[in-house]
């Protein structure tokens, strides 16, 4: 299997959480890593780390010098144009088959954006989407657009039902992903023009179309995709997020 490659200078707390969480997946899953990022700092941090671990463990560990950090502060814009930074170098590891995979906990934006220069887009996707998988009373739920696109077109949310459907389909092997569409109300009919028009489009194509559901049905294990716009999507998301924190202050 070919490594994962890692940026290893996004999120927070970058770069020895990640490469701590590198070496912990490396020993766990038994993966081989490439962490991605200015070299002379991974080496020192890996170094430091690396005594907490086998041998066998560091040696699947290597670097790829990226010289330039995207900030949390920089638009696709500016980000795309940063050739050498480690979201880019990583990418092209993907492209040019020297990596099966890219992980990026950076900006979400600048990762999306780069992603299509560098990699392109599936045949027929006319846009990407950002999935969220959220937890179900018995199992799991696909969450998209999760905040990559705030405005679409009907067209959008039947790719990004089919997305998501293969992915389910895939990562939890389920044969048939029920899809469900997000809207104000469960009947025909209901919802915005946008998703009026995307509930004709899902219905006609062959996916296992559930049909409308409301926000309290997102976790009731009726569907495995739940799909929106993304101003919808990272609103659920957020708002889902700070659940667990308020209970907690309770």
């Amino acid at each position: 299997m070919k490594p994962i490659a890692v940026d290893a200078f996004g999120g927070d707390h970058a770069p020895k959480e990640v490469i701590l969480g590198a070496f912990l997946a490396a020993k766990e899953f038994n993966l081989d890593i490439v962490l991605v990022g200015k070299e002379n700092e991974l080496e020192k941090s890996i170094e430091d780390i690396s005594k907490d671990f086998s041998s066998n463990v560091s040696q699947k560990i290597t670097v790829k010098d990226a010289p330039t950090i995207i900030t949390m502060f920089d638009k696709p814009s500016v980000a795309i144009r940063k050739k050498n930074s480690s979201m880019h170098v990583g990418m092209e590891l993907v492209k040019y088959g020297k990596a099966c995979a890219f992980i990026s906990a950076g900006n979400s934006g600048a990762v999306m954006a780069i992603a299509m220069t560098v990699l392109g887009k599936l045949k027929g996707i006319s846009r990407p989407a950002i999935g969220a998988l959220l937890p179900t009373v018995n199992g799991s739920v696909l969450l998209l657009d999760a905040g990559a696109n705030v405005d679409c077109k009907p067209i959008h949310l039947l790719e990004f039902s089919i997305m998501g459907s293969v992915f389910i389909k895939h990562m939890l092997g389920i044969n048939k992903p029920k899809v469900g569409l997000i809207s104000n109300g469960s009947e025909p009919g209901k919802g915005n023009s946008l998703v009026i028009k995307a509930y004709d489009l899902i219905k006609s194509s062959a996916l296992n179309f559930y049909g409308n559901i409301e926000g309290n049905e997102i976790f009731s294990d009726k569907i495995d995709v739940a799909v929106c716009d993304g101003f919808v999507g990272n609103i659920i998301l957020k708002t889902s997020e700070s659940v667990p924190t308020i209970i907690g202050d309770f």
